[in-house]
């Protein structure tokens, strides 16, 4: 294929001279720029004060939580031996009384049993006492 001949009917502009054109360098303004660091924003006195009412609260409650938890670790093993006495006074004493009736009946019969025993043989050593005593 051949190129295309330039065309006689394609209009021709004139040059516009507002118009740059790529050989020609542009002037800019000149850029200062402040690249110092901003001032930290003023507080006011109240705010000031508040900050330091705030710290101090903070640093009171947490000495304060500090102290309390050193004496609970120190008092709660005996809290709980004391709570667990009181709740457990009451079952102890009811186990303690069924036992003491049981060992009670139990003494009882072997008492009975032994007295027994002893009568018998000793009623068997009686003089004319037979097989039969027994």
């Amino acid at each position: 294929m051949s190129p295309l001949p330039p065309s006689s009917t394609a209009p021709v502009f004139p040059d516009d001279a507002a118009i740059p054109v790529l050989t020609e360098r542009l002037a800019l303004p000149a850029v200062e720029l402040d690249i110092t660091p901003p001032h930290p924003p003023a507080v006011p006195a109240d705010a000031a004060r508040q900050l330091e009412t705030a710290q101090l609260e903070a640093a009171v409650r947490s000495a304060a939580l500090a102290e309390l938890h050193a004496e609970l670790r120190a008092e709660l093993p005996r809290l709980v031996e004391a709570a667990l006495r009181d709740e457990l006074a009451g079952t102890v004493d009811d186990a303690v009384r069924d036992m003491l009736a049981l060992l009670q009946v139990t003494l009882e019969g072997r008492v009975r049993q032994i007295v027994k025993r002893s009568v018998e043989d000793a009623l068997a050593r009686l003089p004319g006492a037979g097989p039969a005593a027994r």
